[in-house]
């Protein structure tokens, strides 16, 4: 994820939320590692509506390393995409 990003900042979502974030200049690039489901959903959500509310630029997310356990974690991305 840090090849050809250039003065990135990393921002830690709060433990133990699958999630890292790294600003970059165009906006933030989030990744998602881990299961996301009915009970990690409501802390992704706050977290993604947080970096959508207060970023500036494009919200990458990656989630390629990541598990969508169940209909509500989908109904989290799915949200954030509308939210954004």
């Amino acid at each position: 994820m840090d090849r050809g990003v250039i003065a990135g900042r990393r921002v830690r979502p709060p433990d133990p939320l699958p999630m890292g974030v790294l600003e970059v200049a165009t906006g933030q690039v989030v990744t998602v590692s881990g299961r996301i489901d009915a009970h990690s959903a409501a802390g992704v959500r706050d977290f993604l509506h947080g970096i959508i509310d207060t970023g500036t630029g494009d919200v990458v997310l990656l989630l390629g390393q990541a598990e969508v356990g169940d209909l509500t974690a989908l109904g989290v991305l799915v949200g954030a995409h509308h939210r954004a």
